[in-house]
């Protein structure tokens, strides 16, 4: 081995000490995860079963939701078309649809309530809907649901008792199948590595929020764990044509490319849009530096692998990457590596086109 061989293989073994850990790049989860609630379902929700009773926990509160008419006999005939909860919730955002409040659930004690809505809903099972009552100059239906199902499944989420969770969230969509109830769902499979069943309750939320971009990039996220990854990069590009600017949706969507090996040079400007937008997030600087080395761009790729290690040096998929892009810089590179330090030069990513 030549003098400039052993240099080589020393300076790597140096850059490189540490950093031996493997692990397996997934796509960010959004950081909020509770959808919008704006659409009207493709499919009806299923009816209430009778198994469900309002907790002992709630019994201080009362949940509905208000849907209001003109006048008693519009009232009467919106109440003869309503057969259960979907039909209640779809004609309630048809009339609310320029308020995105209208329509959503409200939570009060029995002495916050105006007498009119309290004797109407008090004693109504849940999921059940009021007969046409006075509300001031209108007239009103009220159903009575709860939230305690949801706050129930929130926690045991956070808790990591994902199949508790799920019991419970199960109950809280058949009361409020619009609400943030079947994305926790989703999530709370996908953490218990059932993606299928995760991506079936991704369906459910997006009849409700078509295009609510959180949705979309976590469904995107399941489609590349079933190996789906060109329906995963359309629905990526769907949650970028909602969220333009969301350095999550960029960067998944740049790693979905990248993956497929497909439209390279977009992708490296979409995640240099996203550290630009984020710099501070290790992930994207990790996801810059493979799509820079898949373009044969080496150099920047361990500048921005190191940036990534900077910001978090626990972070294995990072620690992994940066070893074969080290390995593959020709001498010359290693040199202006070395005449340029690592930390000056991972603050400003190119973007090749």
């Amino acid at each position: 081995m030549t003098a400039a061989r052993w240099f080589r293989a020393l300076l790597i073994l140096g850059l490189l000490a540490g950093l031996s850990a493997c692990a397996e790049m997934q796509p960010l989860p959004f950081s909020d995860p509770l959808p919008a609630r704006a659409a009207t379902p493709t499919q009806p929700a299923a009816e209430p079963s009778s198994s469900l009773r309002l907790p002992e926990t709630d019994s201080q509160r009362i949940c509905l939701r208000l849907l209001l008419a003109p006048d008693q006999s519009r009232a009467q005939a919106m109440r003869d078309q309503i057969d259960g909860v979907a039909k209640f919730l779809v004609m309630s955002r048809e009339l609310t649809r320029d308020d995105r409040s209208g329509h959503r659930l409200r939570c009060l004690s029995p002495a916050d309530m105006g007498p009119e809505i309290l004797a109407s809903v008090q004693d109504l099972p849940l999921g059940q809907i009021s007969p046409p009552f006075a509300l001031g100059p209108q007239w009103a239906l009220a159903m009575r649901t709860t939230d305690a199902y949801w706050r129930r499944g929130n926690e045991l989420f956070d808790q990591g008792r994902y199949a508790e969770a799920e019991a419970a969230l199960l109950k809280d969509v058949e009361l409020n199948p619009d609400g943030p109830g079947w994305h926790l769902i989703a999530l709370a499979r996908a953490a218990r590595k059932d993606p299928r069943e995760a991506l079936a309750a991704y369906d459910q939320a997006l009849a409700w929020a078509p295009l609510d971009p959180r949705l979309l990039s976590d469904k995107a996220g399941v489609l590349l764990d079933l190996g789906r990854a060109e329906e995963a990069a359309a629905v990526y590009e769907k949650a970028l044509a909602q969220a333009p600017r969301n350095p999550v949706v960029m960067n998944n969507l740049a790693w979905c490319l990248a993956r497929q090996g497909k439209d390279l040079a977009r992708a490296e400007d979409l995640a240099s849009q996203a550290v630009k937008i984020q710099p501070e997030q290790p992930k994207l600087w990790d996801t810059l530096g493979l799509v820079q080395r898949l373009r044969g761009d080496n150099l920047q790729a361990v500048r921005s692998y190191h940036q990534a290690l900077r910001l978090d040096p626990n972070l294995a998929q990072a620690r992994a990457n940066l070893t074969p892009a080290l390995l593959a810089l020709e001498p010359e590179e290693l040199e202006r590596l070395l005449r340029v330090p690592l930390a000056g030069g991972g603050n400003s990513p190119s973007t090749r086109r």
